[in-house]
């Protein structure tokens, strides 16, 4: 069996952390990570985006080797505050890497996100127009149009847009479980709508892209899109959702109300099932 080289660019994320985690130890992958941490542990590289110290040479990757690409600032409130740095780290830095990494012969797989198509209507398919609504959208958008006019080396490329990622770690459930747990109320949303993964689902998703190293944008999705508020109905007991209130988003022009992506095409070119809302429900049931 032919040992593949994985690079997981950002492996400290709650995506970079588990993708590097579920191939540590899988027969026929060495496994490589990088870290912004400079007290880094040795199975890591260093390697910070924000750093003009640190450059693409830093990593070493060569040809037919595999890269995940998810290193990003992600916070939407943070690339608000501060666009000039979410353009250089989520836009140019990124491109600057990737195209470097690919002239190498490297294939890469950079993660983007359903923003970049707005969010007027639910399951958009990959052929939609860009509609970014803000900071993060904008860059992750633009970064996806420089990549695709790369020529030649974006044959080694991949996208793969991810609606909301959840997971027991993540923030908003710990939030509502903290207060259920005791007894006190939380207020969801009635008219804006998740279609949320997990990160098994696209860690199948990667497994398959560094096996086949196909090339072009791929959607990863719920198959079903829910408000916030039937959501939590659904991941709580019984007896803790006279706890939960509905509210109303205060939308604005700009707001993405819709959050799935069509993938039909992207579940049979990979070979996956993309989840329910009910297998997202019992993985964080059984994960939180």
């Amino acid at each position: 069996m032919m040992t593949k080289n994985l690079f997981i660019i950002g492996a400290d994320g709650q995506i970079g952390a588990y993708l590097y985690n579920r191939f540590k130890n899988q027969l026929g992958v060495n496994i490589h990570g990088t870290t912004r941490r400079q007290s880094c542990q040795e199975d890591k590289i260093y390697l910070d985006l924000e750093n003009a110290n640190c450059q693409p040479s830093d990593v070493n990757i060569g040809p037919n080797d595999i890269v995940v690409f998810t290193a990003a600032i992600t916070r939407r409130d943070l690339c608000a505050h501060d666009v000039e740095k979410c353009h250089h780290v989520n836009v140019q830095q990124t491109v600057h890497y990737l195209h470097d990494f690919m002239k190498r012969g490297a294939y890469c797989i950079f993660l983007s996100s359903n923003i970049v198509l707005g969010g007027a209507q639910p399951h958009l398919p990959i052929n939609s127009d860009y509609a970014p609504i803000d900071a993060y959208s904008s860059a992750k958008a633009m970064a996806e149009k420089r990549l695709l006019a790369l020529g030649k080396s974006n044959k080694n490329l991949a996208i793969l847009r991810l609606t909301k990622v959840m997971d027991g770690a993540t923030p908003l459930i710990k939030g509502w479980q903290e207060n259920l747990r005791n007894n006190r109320e939380i207020t969801t949303f009635t008219n804006l709508f998740i279609a949320p993964i997990t990160t098994n689902i696209i860690g199948d998703a990667v497994e398959n892209l560094a096996a086949t190293k196909k090339a072009g944008i791929y959607h990863l999705s719920c198959k079903d899109e829910v408000s916030y508020y039937d959501f939590a109905h659904l991941l709580f007991a019984e007896n803790k959702k006279h706890l939960i209130k509905p509210t109303l988003q205060n939308m604005v022009e700009n707001d993405n109300i819709h959050n799935s992506l069509d993938t039909n095409d992207s579940e049979q070119l990979l070979a996956i099932t993309c989840p329910t809302i009910y297998d997202v429900i019992h993985h964080l049931r059984i994960n939180s």
